[in-house]
């Protein structure tokens, strides 16, 4: 656990705790470190959860499954972020989605149902404003992907996802988290369809695009 404090650091769930008050922190939130395998579940759609999670190591996939069997990626997490912690301020213990890790990872797990019961410690209020804090940036971003799947046509999501990424990093050219088939799942769409779809944008002018690496022109 020690090994992790400066990253622990750094998370905004932790901003305005002392680094030197971090352990007692994790020590009144019952945490602990666990490793998984690429592919091993974290939480199951469906199971009774009263955890949440920080990525030390690896990467996360955030997945929702449909009566089919289809697969939509909801996010993928890296170093330092945050998951679960909604159910913090809820009742239900029932974890909506699926929580994989995408590759071998390390994964920060504490008792986020023992804040809501009144589990108190130093700096509590602090580590309170900090997880509402979280919340609402998680529900803006959910609301973000709203607005993508609501597009219509294939070619309408993927230039809605591509401004939206270049909105925020500030830069027509950039980077995106996604190979080409967690792209298809985060837009809802096939991945045949997308990459004929990114050809066209392509062959029109409207970008530029070599494996993750998209320019809007």
């Amino acid at each position: 656990m020690e090994q992790y404090i400066p990253l622990i650091e750094k998370v905004p769930l932790f901003a305005g705790i002392p680094q030197n008050k971090i352990t007692q922190v994790l020590s009144a939130l019952n945490a602990s470190v666990q490793s998984y395998d690429k592919g091993r579940p974290i939480f199951r759609e469906g199971d009774a959860v009263t955890q949440a999670g920080i990525v030390l190591d690896g990467r996360v996939e955030i997945l929702k499954e449909d009566y089919h069997g289809n697969r939509t990626l909801i996010s993928v997490l890296s170093e330092g972020e945050l998951f679960g912690e909604a159910l913090c301020c809820t009742e239900t213990e029932i974890q909506p989605f699926e929580i994989v890790s995408a590759e071998q990872s390390k994964i920060l797990l504490f008792d986020c149902k023992a804040v809501m019961a009144g589990t108190s410690f130093e700096y509590y209020g602090q580590f309170m404003r900090n997880l509402l804090q979280e919340i609402a940036e998680k529900n803006l971003v959910l609301r973000r992907k709203i607005t993508l799947l609501s597009k219509r046509t294939t070619r309408e999501k993927i230039m809605e996802f591509l401004l939206t990424e270049s909105k925020r990093v500030g830069k027509s050219e950039f980077d995106i988290p996604y190979d080409r088939q967690q792209l298809a799942d985060f837009l809802g769409v096939d991945r045949s369809a997308m990459s004929a779809e990114i050809s066209k944008l392509r062959r029109d002018g409207v970008i530029s695009a070599h494996k993750n690496r998209f320019i809007i022109l």
